[in-house]
C-alpha cells in the first residue's frame, strides 16, 4: 500500500491587539491545521399534529473552527499562549483570523474570531510533543479555489 501526502501549502494569519503573526504548516517546526464546519445537521423537519411539516435550514455554512496543533514550546505555541493569557486575566479577546490555501487562492477570512478553548497543560516525561489550540471563526467569508488545469 503506497503513503499519500496532502502537499498544500497553508497559512493562518491571526491579528488583534497582541499584534499578528502567521502559523504555517510546512517548513520547519510546522504546525498542523484543521479547518472544520461544527454542525453537521444540514436540515430539521418538524411534523405537527395535523401532518402538516415545516423545514428549517439550520446548518451554518459561514462558521468554521481551526484547530492548530503546535509543537510545545515553540515560537507559534509562545504566541498563542500570550492570547491565552490574555484570555485568562479577562480579556475578551476578539482577532481577525485569515486561513489561506497557498496553492489554490482558496480562504476563509473572519473578523470576529475567538479563542474556543484553552488547552490542558501537561508537563513531565511522558508528555506529548504537540499542542492544540481551538479558534471560532463566525461569518468567515470564503473565497473559492481557482486551479488551473
Amino acid at each position: 500500500m503506497t503513503k499519500q501526502f496532502d502537499l498544500k501549502k497553508l497559512s493562518v494569519s491571526l491579528s488583534g491587539t497582541f499584534g499578528s503573526f502567521t502559523v504555517r504548516n510546512y517548513g520547519e517546526k510546522a504546525a498542523t491545521i484543521t479547518l472544520t464546519a461544527p454542525q453537521k445537521e444540514a436540515n430539521i423537519v418538524k411534523t405537527g399534529a395535523a401532518g402538516d411539516s415545516m423545514t428549517m435550514k439550520q446548518f451554518d455554512i459561514n462558521t468554521k473552527t481551526l484547530t492548530i496543533s503546535v509543537i510545545k514550546d515553540h515560537t507559534d505555541d509562545i504566541r498563542i499562549k500570550n492570547i491565552v493569557a490574555m484570555e485568562e486575566a479577562g480579556a475578551s479577546i476578539v482577532m481577525a483570523i485569515s486561513y489561506n490555501d497557498e496553492n489554490t487562492g482558496e480562504r476563509y477570512v473572519s473578523v470576529a474570531g475567538t479563542l474556543k478553548e484553552v488547552s490542558d497543560i501537561t508537563r513531565g516525561t511522558d508528555m506529548d510533543q504537540n499542542i492544540a489550540y481551538v479558534f471560532n471563526m463566525p461569518e468567515a467569508v470564503h473565497t473559492p479555489p481557482s486551479v488551473g488545469v
